[in-house]
């Protein structure tokens, strides 16, 4: 449990805790840029479908999928180590030493991301000969690698403007430029050349994504001092367990979208992804507010003040369940008609995969920001563990169920998301001494 410290401290603006109406004023700006986000990347998605097809979507998945991949294991877990220090920092209005986190992790990530882009080329190429399914994505899988250095470095000043509560800039960054250049380019380049032109289109997007969070960056930091140099050594002290805490987070749906590829047919990984991104909406409300929140989770930490912690937390739970509900509802009631806007194949496979994916978001609206609770208060480890546990448990699903198809792929990450979030929950509920979920039955528990 966090030890309360003397209340004469001292601390800056930054330090401050939201109130309701900050934490609302914020979560609805940030809700708006990421909704914004969600619309381009729905139609960016949507324009795939309709020019590709199912199987040319299942491609241009798949590519940035293992695009993706790469990055998270690029970035090393600095994003969540630059937004906690960042944040921390911040709290503690040490400008030099905010801006040595970043520039480090800059560096480090710069470096980590070539290498990784160069595997992918040459893992792809040794694919596409040896295994007959992957033939046809391999030169995507290739050509998406060229997105995976800006990818890394747009990921890690978005989180730096995040910890500064520049919510606008951070999620024009993080959620919007690189969709919304996407969908512009993929209306031009996909028509011509197919599911390869949707793939140049996304690699442009995190290039310009890239170039607009480094100048964000520079223009927040303009007047402050010079950088104070951190060692790399210091930098990857915390962030290799956070790396496989982001790992795992994402595992299950990557190694959906990798099985189908491998047992099923690209069509299978174009409905998979489809029903996700559309499930993903109702995370989308809670990474709002929880963008807002994670800064005072870090700075009530740094402070000393659990109660200040709980109160931030539960109200982050509330404000989510609040505006994910009626989404939720939609989705789990309408299924057919929203994968039905993708073309036929949607609206044939889609419904169920979509209200499997759709339930396993309502339980990470319940459960709350429980995993920046633990990433924010030191507890890793713990989270860590729980990851685990539940990539475990959805590869099992994804064994089990391989020939399901998509609506196997959905079981399995269902499965492993319920896991993860309810692991995490329970470390909350032991290391912090609250439940952030709102619901009677837990609203007193203590360990």
């Amino acid at each position: 449990m966090l030890a309360a410290k003397p209340p004469e401290r001292r601390v800056s603006a930054l330090a401050q805790e939201p109130g309701t109406r900050e934490l609302s004023r914020g979560a609805l700006q940030t809700l708006v840029l990421r909704l914004g986000g969600g619309a381009l990347e729905f139609l960016l998605n949507l324009v795939v479908a309709r020019v590709c097809g199912a199987a040319g979507a299942g491609l241009f998945h798949s590519a940035i999928t293992a695009a993706n991949v790469a990055s998270v294991f690029a970035r090393l877990g600095l994003d969540n180590t630059v937004l906690r220090r960042t944040a921390a920092h911040a709290a503690a209005g040490e400008e030099a030493a905010l801006r040595g986190v970043v520039a480090g992790s800059a560096r480090l990530a710069l470096a980590t991301s070539a290498v990784a882009a160069l595997l992918l080329v040459v893992l792809a190429a040794w694919l596409a000969r040896s295994v007959p399914s992957v033939r046809e994505a391999g030169p995507l899988l290739q050509l998406a690698a060229l997105g995976v250095l800006p990818l890394s470095l747009a990921c890690l000043h978005g989180e730096a403007l995040k910890a500064l509560r520049r919510v606008a800039a951070s999620q024009f960054v993080s959620a919007m430029l690189l969709p919304g250049v996407a969908c512009v380019a993929a209306l031009l380049l996909a028509p011509r050349f197919g599911a390869g032109g949707a793939v140049l289109a996304w690699v442009l997007g995190a290039f310009v994504a890239a170039g607009a969070g480094a100048l964000c960056w520079r223009h927040a930091m303009r007047a402050s001092p010079p950088p104070v140099p951190v060692a790399s050594r210091e930098l990857l002290a915390g962030s290799l367990a956070l790396l496989w805490v982001k790992t795992a987070r994402l595992g299950t749906g990557w190694m959906a979208t990798a099985a189908l590829l491998l047992w099923s047919s690209t069509a299978d990984v174009g409905v998979y992804n489809v029903a996700l991104r559309l499930s993903l909406a109702l995370g989308l409300l809670l990474m709002a507010v929880n963008s807002v929140a994670a800064p005072g989770f870090a700075a009530r930490v740094r402070l000393g003040d659990p109660a200040g912690l709980q109160r931030l937390a539960r109200r982050a739970t509330v404000m989510a369940l609040v505006a994910g509900g009626p989404v939720a509802l939609l989705l789990l009631v309408f299924p057919a008609a929203v994968m039905g806007l993708f073309g036929a194949d949607f609206a044939l496979a889609g419904p169920t995969v979509l209200q499997v994916l759709v339930l396993g978001q309502c339980i990470n609206l319940l459960t709350g920001p429980v995993a920046y609770l633990l990433t924010m208060s030191g507890n890793e480890a713990a989270l860590q563990h729980c990851m685990t546990v539940a990539v475990l448990a959805g590869g099992l699903c994804l064994l089990l169920l391989q020939r399901e198809g998509a609506l196997g792929a959905a079981i399995a990450t269902t499965v492993a998301m319920v896991l993860q979030n309810l692991g995490a929950a329970w470390c909350v509920w032991r290391r912090l001494g609250f439940v952030p979920t709102p619901l009677p039955l837990f609203r007193s528990a203590t360990p």
